[in-house]
Protein backbone atom coordinates (compact mmCIF):
# COMPACT_ATOMS: atom_id res chain seq x y z
CA UNK A 1 0.00 0.00 0.00
CA UNK A 2 1.26 3.50 -0.58
CA UNK A 3 3.16 5.14 2.26
CA UNK A 4 1.54 7.72 4.31
CA UNK A 5 4.15 10.50 2.44
CA UNK A 6 2.33 9.38 -0.94
CA UNK A 7 -1.07 11.57 0.33
CA UNK A 8 -0.39 13.79 3.13
CA UNK A 9 0.39 17.26 1.22
CA UNK A 10 -0.83 20.53 1.81
CA UNK A 11 -3.72 22.15 0.51
CA UNK A 12 -1.58 24.93 -0.39
CA UNK A 13 0.49 22.71 -2.32
CA UNK A 14 -2.14 21.53 -4.83
CA UNK A 15 -1.26 22.33 -8.54
CA UNK A 16 -3.16 22.14 -11.71
CA UNK A 17 -1.87 19.33 -13.61
CA UNK A 18 -0.37 19.82 -17.38
CA UNK A 19 2.62 17.80 -19.14
CA UNK A 20 3.94 18.57 -22.63
CA UNK A 21 6.58 15.84 -22.73
CA UNK A 22 8.57 17.15 -25.85
CA UNK A 23 10.29 19.90 -24.19
CA UNK A 24 9.94 18.79 -20.87
CA UNK A 25 11.92 15.64 -21.74
CA UNK A 26 14.19 17.85 -24.07
CA UNK A 27 15.22 19.59 -20.96
CA UNK A 28 15.64 16.92 -18.59
CA UNK A 29 18.05 15.09 -21.02
CA UNK A 30 20.20 18.22 -21.37
CA UNK A 31 20.96 18.50 -17.95
CA UNK A 32 22.99 15.21 -17.07
CA UNK A 33 25.99 15.72 -18.69
CA UNK A 34 27.51 17.08 -15.93
CA UNK A 35 25.11 16.05 -12.88
CA UNK A 36 23.11 14.33 -12.42
CA UNK A 37 19.36 15.35 -11.97
CA UNK A 38 16.22 13.48 -10.11
CA UNK A 39 15.69 12.57 -13.42
CA UNK A 40 18.23 10.15 -14.61
CA UNK A 41 18.42 10.01 -18.28
CA UNK A 42 21.72 8.87 -18.70
CA UNK A 43 24.44 7.09 -16.97
CA UNK A 44 28.04 6.76 -17.99
CA UNK A 45 30.00 3.03 -16.22
CA UNK A 46 33.50 2.06 -16.78
CA UNK A 47 34.60 -1.68 -16.73
CA UNK A 48 37.65 -1.48 -18.77
CA UNK A 49 41.05 -0.63 -17.55
CA UNK A 50 41.51 1.63 -19.85
CA UNK A 51 40.31 4.88 -18.35
CA UNK A 52 39.69 6.31 -21.82
CA UNK A 53 36.77 4.90 -23.00
CA UNK A 54 32.84 4.07 -21.18
CA UNK A 55 29.72 2.70 -21.81
CA UNK A 56 26.81 4.79 -22.42
CA UNK A 57 23.25 4.35 -21.65
CA UNK A 58 20.13 6.40 -22.07
CA UNK A 59 17.11 6.02 -20.18
CA UNK A 60 14.26 8.31 -21.66
CA UNK A 61 11.73 6.39 -20.67
CA UNK A 62 12.84 6.76 -16.79
CA UNK A 63 13.18 10.64 -17.40
CA UNK A 64 9.50 10.39 -18.89
CA UNK A 65 8.07 8.09 -15.77
CA UNK A 66 9.96 10.20 -13.28
CA UNK A 67 8.76 13.59 -14.63
CA UNK A 68 5.15 12.28 -14.56
CA UNK A 69 5.77 11.05 -11.07
CA UNK A 70 6.88 14.19 -10.31
CA UNK A 71 4.22 16.48 -11.90
CA UNK A 72 1.51 14.31 -10.32
CA UNK A 73 2.31 14.24 -6.79
CA UNK A 74 1.22 17.67 -5.97
CA UNK A 75 -1.67 17.35 -7.38
CA UNK A 76 -5.04 17.19 -4.47
CA UNK A 77 -7.32 14.50 -5.69
CA UNK A 78 -10.86 15.38 -6.30
CA UNK A 79 -14.07 12.96 -5.77
CA UNK A 80 -14.77 10.72 -8.65
CA UNK A 81 -18.11 12.60 -9.09
CA UNK A 82 -19.98 14.40 -11.56
CA UNK A 83 -19.47 17.53 -9.80
CA UNK A 84 -15.41 17.03 -10.38
CA UNK A 85 -15.35 15.86 -13.93
CA UNK A 86 -17.58 18.33 -14.68
CA UNK A 87 -13.88 20.54 -14.08
CA UNK A 88 -11.64 17.85 -16.14
CA UNK A 89 -11.04 19.41 -19.66
CA UNK A 90 -11.94 17.57 -22.57
CA UNK A 91 -8.24 16.26 -23.23
CA UNK A 92 -6.35 13.21 -23.54
CA UNK A 93 -3.72 12.32 -20.51
CA UNK A 94 -2.46 9.85 -17.58
CA UNK A 95 -4.68 9.70 -14.36
CA UNK A 96 -4.56 7.59 -11.02
CA UNK A 97 -7.53 6.72 -8.97
CA UNK A 98 -7.58 6.23 -5.37
CA UNK A 99 -9.66 4.37 -2.80
CA UNK A 100 -10.03 5.83 0.43
CA UNK A 101 -6.31 7.44 -0.16
CA UNK A 102 -4.63 4.41 -1.33
CA UNK A 103 -3.28 4.81 -5.03
CA UNK A 104 -5.43 1.48 -6.62
CA UNK A 105 -5.39 2.42 -10.15
CA UNK A 106 -3.27 4.16 -13.12
CA UNK A 107 -4.60 4.57 -16.82
CA UNK A 108 -4.46 6.74 -19.78
CA UNK A 109 -7.23 8.18 -21.80
CA UNK A 110 -6.36 8.77 -25.54
CA UNK A 111 -8.73 11.12 -26.38
CA UNK A 112 -11.18 12.51 -23.21
CA UNK A 113 -10.21 12.39 -19.33
CA UNK A 114 -13.90 12.99 -18.28
CA UNK A 115 -15.05 10.15 -20.39
CA UNK A 116 -12.68 7.65 -19.03
CA UNK A 117 -13.37 8.79 -15.57
CA UNK A 118 -16.79 8.88 -16.04
CA UNK A 119 -16.88 5.38 -17.15
CA UNK A 120 -14.94 4.33 -14.31
CA UNK A 121 -17.41 5.93 -12.03
CA UNK A 122 -20.38 4.20 -13.09
CA UNK A 123 -18.67 0.65 -13.34
CA UNK A 124 -17.75 1.61 -9.75
CA UNK A 125 -21.48 2.55 -8.55
CA UNK A 126 -23.15 -0.58 -9.79
CA UNK A 127 -20.67 -2.64 -7.25
CA UNK A 128 -21.29 -4.56 -4.06
CA UNK A 129 -18.05 -3.35 -1.02
CA UNK A 130 -17.64 -0.15 -2.99
CA UNK A 131 -18.10 3.43 -1.97
CA UNK A 132 -18.09 5.60 -4.59
CA UNK A 133 -17.50 9.22 -2.27
CA UNK A 134 -14.22 6.91 -1.16
CA UNK A 135 -12.92 6.83 -4.65
CA UNK A 136 -11.21 9.95 -5.67
CA UNK A 137 -8.51 10.89 -8.84
CA UNK A 138 -5.57 12.83 -10.06
CA UNK A 139 -4.77 13.46 -13.39
CA UNK A 140 -2.50 15.42 -16.34
CA UNK A 141 -3.45 16.44 -19.33
CA UNK A 142 -0.92 15.27 -22.29
CA UNK A 143 -0.04 16.97 -25.15
CA UNK A 144 2.17 14.40 -27.07
CA UNK A 145 1.45 10.85 -28.85
CA UNK A 146 0.54 8.95 -26.06
CA UNK A 147 0.31 5.52 -28.01
CA UNK A 148 4.22 5.57 -28.36
CA UNK A 149 4.98 6.66 -25.23
CA UNK A 150 3.14 4.20 -23.11
CA UNK A 151 2.74 6.79 -19.80
CA UNK A 152 0.72 5.12 -17.83
CA UNK A 153 2.90 1.48 -18.25
CA UNK A 154 5.83 3.75 -17.31
CA UNK A 155 3.97 4.99 -13.99
CA UNK A 156 3.10 1.52 -13.42
CA UNK A 157 6.70 0.13 -13.37
CA UNK A 158 8.10 3.09 -11.38
CA UNK A 159 4.83 2.25 -8.12
CA UNK A 160 6.02 -1.10 -7.81
CA UNK A 161 8.40 -0.42 -4.63
CA UNK A 162 5.87 2.16 -3.48
CA UNK A 163 2.80 0.35 -2.87
CA UNK A 164 1.91 -0.55 -6.78
CA UNK A 165 -1.54 0.16 -8.39
CA UNK A 166 -3.15 -2.96 -7.31
CA UNK A 167 -6.50 -2.64 -9.44
CA UNK A 168 -4.11 -2.77 -12.54
CA UNK A 169 -3.25 -6.61 -12.22
CA UNK A 170 -6.75 -7.72 -10.57
CA UNK A 171 -9.10 -7.31 -13.65
CA UNK A 172 -10.36 -3.74 -12.88
CA UNK A 173 -10.08 -2.42 -16.54
CA UNK A 174 -11.34 -5.92 -18.00
CA UNK A 175 -14.14 -5.44 -20.70
CA UNK A 176 -16.94 -8.14 -21.28
CA UNK A 177 -14.36 -11.71 -22.18
CA UNK A 178 -16.91 -12.79 -24.38
CA UNK A 179 -19.58 -15.78 -24.60
CA UNK A 180 -16.46 -18.97 -24.24
CA UNK A 181 -15.23 -16.98 -21.03
CA UNK A 182 -18.72 -17.24 -19.17
CA UNK A 183 -18.40 -20.82 -17.29
CA UNK A 184 -14.27 -20.26 -16.36
CA UNK A 185 -13.85 -18.92 -12.64
CA UNK A 186 -12.08 -16.28 -11.22
CA UNK A 187 -9.51 -15.65 -8.41
CA UNK A 188 -10.57 -15.12 -5.41
CA UNK A 189 -8.82 -11.68 -5.12
CA UNK A 190 -9.97 -10.98 -8.67
CA UNK A 191 -11.62 -7.58 -8.92
CA UNK A 192 -15.38 -8.97 -9.84
CA UNK A 193 -14.82 -11.70 -6.77
CA UNK A 194 -13.88 -8.74 -4.21
CA UNK A 195 -16.10 -6.20 -5.21
CA UNK A 196 -19.21 -8.22 -7.26
CA UNK A 197 -22.03 -6.64 -9.21
CA UNK A 198 -24.95 -5.27 -6.88
CA UNK A 199 -28.49 -6.94 -7.45
CA UNK A 200 -30.11 -4.32 -6.06
CA UNK A 201 -28.70 -1.24 -8.53
CA UNK A 202 -31.86 0.43 -9.95
CA UNK A 203 -33.01 0.89 -13.38
CA UNK A 204 -34.86 4.20 -14.37
CA UNK A 205 -37.48 3.05 -17.29
CA UNK A 206 -40.32 4.79 -18.80
CA UNK A 207 -43.24 3.00 -17.64
CA UNK A 208 -45.02 1.89 -21.14
CA UNK A 209 -45.28 -1.56 -23.35
CA UNK A 210 -42.16 -2.73 -24.20
CA UNK A 211 -40.92 -4.97 -26.63
CA UNK A 212 -38.56 -7.71 -24.91
CA UNK A 213 -35.25 -6.45 -27.63
CA UNK A 214 -35.76 -3.05 -26.48
CA UNK A 215 -36.16 -3.21 -23.09
CA UNK A 216 -33.51 -5.02 -23.16
CA UNK A 217 -31.20 -2.53 -25.16
CA UNK A 218 -32.48 0.02 -22.53
CA UNK A 219 -31.40 -1.87 -19.75
CA UNK A 220 -27.92 -2.62 -21.09
CA UNK A 221 -27.89 1.68 -21.76
CA UNK A 222 -28.37 2.52 -18.34
CA UNK A 223 -26.90 -0.63 -16.05
CA UNK A 224 -23.99 0.36 -14.54
CA UNK A 225 -22.53 -2.83 -15.48
CA UNK A 226 -22.43 -5.26 -19.05
CA UNK A 227 -25.59 -7.05 -19.88
CA UNK A 228 -24.64 -9.38 -22.58
CA UNK A 229 -27.97 -11.22 -24.06
CA UNK A 230 -28.98 -13.91 -27.44
CA UNK A 231 -29.95 -11.41 -30.03
CA UNK A 232 -29.26 -13.17 -33.51
CA UNK A 233 -30.61 -16.55 -33.54
CA UNK A 234 -33.74 -17.30 -34.58
CA UNK A 235 -35.11 -18.00 -31.10
CA UNK A 236 -33.97 -15.08 -29.63
CA UNK A 237 -35.37 -12.41 -32.78
CA UNK A 238 -38.66 -14.62 -32.18
CA UNK A 239 -39.18 -14.66 -28.62
CA UNK A 240 -37.61 -10.68 -27.98
CA UNK A 241 -41.13 -9.69 -30.03
CA UNK A 242 -42.92 -10.24 -26.89
CA UNK A 243 -44.18 -7.12 -25.08
CA UNK A 244 -44.17 -6.10 -21.46
CA UNK A 245 -45.77 -3.62 -19.48
CA UNK A 246 -43.18 -1.64 -17.05
CA UNK A 247 -45.99 -0.22 -14.56
CA UNK A 248 -42.79 1.74 -12.63
CA UNK A 249 -40.30 3.75 -13.49
CA UNK A 250 -37.37 2.22 -10.86
CA UNK A 251 -36.86 -1.11 -11.36
CA UNK A 252 -34.20 -2.66 -9.26
CA UNK A 253 -32.48 -5.79 -11.26
CA UNK A 254 -34.07 -8.51 -9.56
CA UNK A 255 -37.25 -6.54 -10.32
CA UNK A 256 -36.51 -6.86 -13.95
CA UNK A 257 -35.21 -10.29 -13.73
CA UNK A 258 -38.61 -11.58 -13.24
CA UNK A 259 -40.56 -8.75 -15.75
CA UNK A 260 -37.93 -10.50 -18.34
CA UNK A 261 -38.35 -13.87 -17.69
CA UNK A 262 -41.78 -13.83 -17.14
CA UNK A 263 -42.81 -12.70 -20.54
CA UNK A 264 -40.50 -14.85 -22.09
CA UNK A 265 -40.78 -18.28 -23.38
CA UNK A 266 -39.52 -21.37 -21.21
CA UNK A 267 -36.26 -21.74 -21.76
CA UNK A 268 -34.55 -19.00 -21.41
CA UNK A 269 -32.00 -18.03 -18.31
CA UNK A 270 -30.75 -14.77 -16.90
CA UNK A 271 -27.23 -15.38 -15.06
CA UNK A 272 -25.55 -12.80 -12.93
CA UNK A 273 -22.18 -13.45 -13.25
CA UNK A 274 -19.86 -11.71 -10.90
CA UNK A 275 -18.76 -9.02 -13.02
CA UNK A 276 -21.56 -9.21 -15.15
CA UNK A 277 -25.14 -10.39 -16.37
CA UNK A 278 -25.86 -12.59 -19.86
CA UNK A 279 -29.07 -13.57 -21.10
CA UNK A 280 -29.43 -16.89 -23.53
CA UNK A 281 -31.55 -19.95 -24.30
CA UNK A 282 -30.32 -21.89 -22.03
CA UNK A 283 -30.86 -24.88 -18.46
CA UNK A 284 -26.85 -24.19 -17.63
CA UNK A 285 -25.82 -23.82 -13.22
CA UNK A 286 -22.95 -21.66 -13.58
CA UNK A 287 -20.08 -22.35 -10.98
CA UNK A 288 -19.39 -18.88 -10.21
CA UNK A 289 -23.03 -17.07 -10.53
CA UNK A 290 -24.41 -15.04 -8.08
CA UNK A 291 -27.67 -16.08 -9.16
CA UNK A 292 -29.83 -16.91 -11.99
CA UNK A 293 -34.02 -16.35 -13.14
CA UNK A 294 -35.28 -19.60 -15.62
CA UNK A 295 -38.63 -18.68 -17.65
CA UNK A 296 -40.19 -22.58 -16.20
CA UNK A 297 -43.73 -23.78 -17.25
CA UNK A 298 -44.48 -22.81 -13.31
CA UNK A 299 -43.44 -19.92 -13.90
CA UNK A 300 -40.13 -17.78 -13.18
CA UNK A 301 -37.58 -19.52 -10.63
CA UNK A 302 -34.83 -18.01 -8.78
CA UNK A 303 -32.20 -19.58 -7.73
CA UNK A 304 -28.87 -18.46 -5.57
CA UNK A 305 -25.75 -19.34 -7.75
CA UNK A 306 -22.70 -20.99 -5.72
CA UNK A 307 -20.19 -18.05 -6.97
CA UNK A 308 -17.35 -20.55 -6.76
CA UNK A 309 -14.07 -18.70 -7.05
CA UNK A 310 -10.67 -19.96 -7.53
CA UNK A 311 -6.96 -19.47 -5.50
CA UNK A 312 -6.17 -16.04 -5.40
CA UNK A 313 -3.63 -15.23 -7.87
CA UNK A 314 -1.01 -13.24 -9.27
CA UNK A 315 -1.43 -10.70 -12.19
CA UNK A 316 -4.30 -11.38 -13.88
CA UNK A 317 -4.26 -9.05 -17.17
CA UNK A 318 -2.14 -7.13 -18.62
CA UNK A 319 -0.87 -4.14 -16.44
CA UNK A 320 -1.93 -1.28 -19.38
CA UNK A 321 -4.22 1.30 -18.27
CA UNK A 322 -6.25 1.93 -20.55
CA UNK A 323 -9.42 0.10 -22.46
CA UNK A 324 -10.94 0.51 -25.21
CA UNK A 325 -12.18 4.50 -25.12
CA UNK A 326 -16.32 2.85 -26.30
CA UNK A 327 -17.80 -0.34 -26.02
CA UNK A 328 -17.99 -2.95 -24.06
CA UNK A 329 -15.96 -5.44 -25.70
CA UNK A 330 -16.85 -8.62 -27.70
CA UNK A 331 -20.32 -9.09 -28.06
CA UNK A 332 -21.47 -13.00 -28.20
CA UNK A 333 -24.66 -14.02 -29.92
Amino acid sequence: MAGPSQRRRSRRNCTAGRTVLGPQLAGAAGGVRETRSRSTVASVTSSQPFGAAADFKLSITQALADQLAERLQPLCSAPLSEDSLEHVENRPGVYKLFLRDQRVYVGKASRSLPTRLRKHARKLSGRTGMLLEKVSFVCLYVDEDLEAAAPETLLIKKYRGTGGAPWNTNGFGNNDPGRHRDTSEIAANHFDAVYPINLGATVELTPRAWRIDELLADVKRKLPYNLRYERVTTAARHNHQVVVDVETAAQSVRQLAWLILGALPVGWQLTALPGYMILYKETLDYETALAWWRSAPTGVIETTGPAHTSPPAGDQTTQSGEEPEDGDGPEAT
